[in-house]
Protein backbone atom coordinates (compact mmCIF):
# COMPACT_ATOMS: atom_id res chain seq x y z
CA UNK A 1 0.00 0.00 0.00
CA UNK A 2 2.97 2.52 0.96
CA UNK A 3 4.36 1.75 -2.20
CA UNK A 4 1.30 2.52 -4.15
CA UNK A 5 0.78 6.10 -2.08
CA UNK A 6 4.60 6.85 -3.31
CA UNK A 7 3.75 6.07 -6.51
CA UNK A 8 0.69 8.09 -7.29
CA UNK A 9 2.94 10.93 -5.31
CA UNK A 10 6.13 11.00 -7.51
CA UNK A 11 3.29 10.80 -10.65
CA UNK A 12 1.52 13.87 -9.22
CA UNK A 13 4.67 15.66 -8.43
CA UNK A 14 6.31 15.15 -11.70
CA UNK A 15 2.46 16.39 -13.57
CA UNK A 16 2.97 19.36 -11.55
CA UNK A 17 6.70 20.15 -12.88
CA UNK A 18 5.52 19.28 -16.24
CA UNK A 19 2.54 21.78 -16.20
CA UNK A 20 4.61 24.40 -14.89
CA UNK A 21 7.21 24.65 -17.44
CA UNK A 22 5.19 24.75 -20.34
CA UNK A 23 5.14 28.06 -21.93
CA UNK A 24 1.86 30.10 -21.63
CA UNK A 25 -0.61 29.19 -24.63
CA UNK A 26 1.16 25.63 -25.33
CA UNK A 27 -1.55 23.58 -23.45
CA UNK A 28 -0.19 25.36 -20.61
CA UNK A 29 -3.13 28.06 -19.96
CA UNK A 30 -3.90 29.39 -16.88
CA UNK A 31 -7.29 29.80 -16.02
CA UNK A 32 -8.16 27.77 -19.27
CA UNK A 33 -7.80 30.55 -21.06
CA UNK A 34 -8.22 29.86 -24.99
CA UNK A 35 -6.58 32.02 -27.42
CA UNK A 36 -9.27 34.58 -28.24
CA UNK A 37 -7.78 36.22 -31.15
CA UNK A 38 -4.52 36.75 -33.94
CA UNK A 39 -2.24 39.42 -33.71
CA UNK A 40 -1.31 41.78 -36.81
CA UNK A 41 1.28 44.53 -37.09
CA UNK A 42 0.18 48.22 -37.92
CA UNK A 43 2.34 49.04 -40.87
CA UNK A 44 2.89 52.67 -40.18
CA UNK A 45 3.87 52.10 -36.61
CA UNK A 46 5.22 48.54 -36.13
CA UNK A 47 2.73 47.80 -33.29
CA UNK A 48 1.02 43.84 -32.69
CA UNK A 49 -2.63 44.69 -31.84
CA UNK A 50 -5.14 42.57 -31.98
CA UNK A 51 -7.15 41.65 -34.89
CA UNK A 52 -10.74 42.47 -34.29
CA UNK A 53 -9.44 45.46 -32.69
CA UNK A 54 -7.47 47.06 -35.47
CA UNK A 55 -8.85 49.72 -38.02
CA UNK A 56 -9.25 48.13 -41.25
CA UNK A 57 -8.93 49.93 -44.40
CA UNK A 58 -8.42 48.85 -47.97
CA UNK A 59 -5.44 50.61 -50.12
CA UNK A 60 -5.46 49.57 -53.92
CA UNK A 61 -7.35 45.87 -53.41
CA UNK A 62 -4.89 44.78 -50.37
CA UNK A 63 -6.64 45.02 -47.01
CA UNK A 64 -4.33 46.40 -43.78
CA UNK A 65 -5.15 46.71 -40.68
CA UNK A 66 -3.81 49.76 -38.34
CA UNK A 67 -3.82 50.58 -34.39
CA UNK A 68 -5.55 53.92 -35.07
CA UNK A 69 -7.48 55.78 -37.58
CA UNK A 70 -4.29 58.27 -37.56
CA UNK A 71 -1.99 55.38 -38.46
CA UNK A 72 -4.38 54.76 -41.34
CA UNK A 73 -4.41 57.85 -42.56
CA UNK A 74 -0.99 58.86 -42.27
CA UNK A 75 0.13 54.77 -43.77
CA UNK A 76 -2.26 56.23 -46.89
CA UNK A 77 -0.16 59.57 -47.25
CA UNK A 78 3.13 57.87 -46.99
CA UNK A 79 2.07 55.44 -50.17
CA UNK A 80 0.56 58.60 -51.89
CA UNK A 81 3.68 60.19 -51.22
CA UNK A 82 5.79 56.95 -52.52
CA UNK A 83 3.50 56.85 -55.65
CA UNK A 84 4.11 59.85 -57.28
Amino acid sequence: MLKLIFTVLVIYLLYRYYKRTLPEGAGGQKGGEKVRDILVRDPNCGKFIPKERAVRVEFDGKIYYFCSLECAVEYEKKIKEHSN
